[in-house]
């Protein structure tokens, strides 16, 4: 069986200057938190919340580790808000769920804003 370049670096007493194991972006992304709310579902954590969050708790993460945070809040909420049939929820009586109408009130006033544009 061949040895890993580690193995053969370590039998040389080389040596191994490994960053941490990804295991620690997990657990700082639980810190974290996967992703945020803005009004309309979930979105990726922006910059600015990852930064704070960092300076906050004295993480220094590398340009590397940084972009792998973004990255995966981001697919967090995007596979969070997939709309493929893994996620769909079948209504609880088997039969469609009607979706709701807006009231006439409504209606009329959202008439009313249109025509002014």
């Amino acid at each position: 069986m061949q040895q890993s370049r580690g193995d053969q670096m370590e039998a040389r007493g080389a040596p191994i200057d490994l960053p941490e194991a990804p295991g620690h972006l997990v657990r700082w992304m639980q810190e974290l938190g996967w992703c945020m709310a803005n009004g309309m579902g979930l979105i990726g954590l922006p910059a600015s919340e990852i930064r704070a969050w960092a300076a906050g708790c004295g993480h220094k993460p590398n340009p590397m580790e940084f972009e792998a945070l973004a990255a995966a809040s981001r697919a967090y909420a995007n596979e969070y808000q997939s709309d493929g049939p893994e996620h769909a929820e079948a209504p609880p009586d088997g039969q469609d769920i009607e979706k709701p109408r807006p009231t006439s009130a409504f209606s009329s006033l959202a008439k009313k804003v249109n025509r002014k544009k």
